[in-house]
């Protein structure tokens, strides 16, 4: 019987070790979701743009090198098939600072990269926080 993902998850990070180790983990451990992994806000921004079928959440690493990051969650906030996407944020330290400028711009969650399986298991509560509703109530 194939089991098709009933959630699709964007996780954008720059370190692809990082990368990988965090998606496998996902992977493993949340039932029917599907990790789709990017290493540039631009390469997301145009995923986001025309991909068939966006994605339920963003986890977004908030200390990439690149470019000013902020202004990618600018950029997909004003996405009009993405704007109400959940937008978790990751981040290697807990940074006052980016924390409210996060939240002030929308992002639903700052969290600490996870590093071990205690964390990853915090960090995959979280994401089922964001879950989709796949049933709805009948009233009789």
């Amino acid at each position: 019987m194939i089991s098709i993902p009933t959630q699709q998850i964007l996780l954008i990070e720059d370190n692809a070790d990082y990368r990988w180790e965090l998606a496998c983990c996902l992977e493993t451990s949340l039932s029917n979701c599907q990790i789709v992994t990017l290493s540039e806000n631009e390469q997301a921004l145009a995923w986001l743009s025309y991909a068939p079928i966006q994605p339920d959440l963003i986890l977004w690493s908030v200390d990439m090198m690149l470019r000013d990051n902020f202004q990618q969650i600018v950029a997909i906030r004003n996405n009009s098939v993405c704007k109400y996407v959940p937008i978790v944020g990751l981040a290697d330290y807990c940074n006052e600072e980016w924390i409210l400028r996060c939240y002030r711009m929308g992002v639903k969650a700052y969290v600490v990269k996870p590093h071990s399986k205690g964390e990853c298991l915090a960090l995959e509560r979280i994401i089922e926080s964001f879950q989709p509703i796949t049933t709805r109530p009948t009233y009789v």
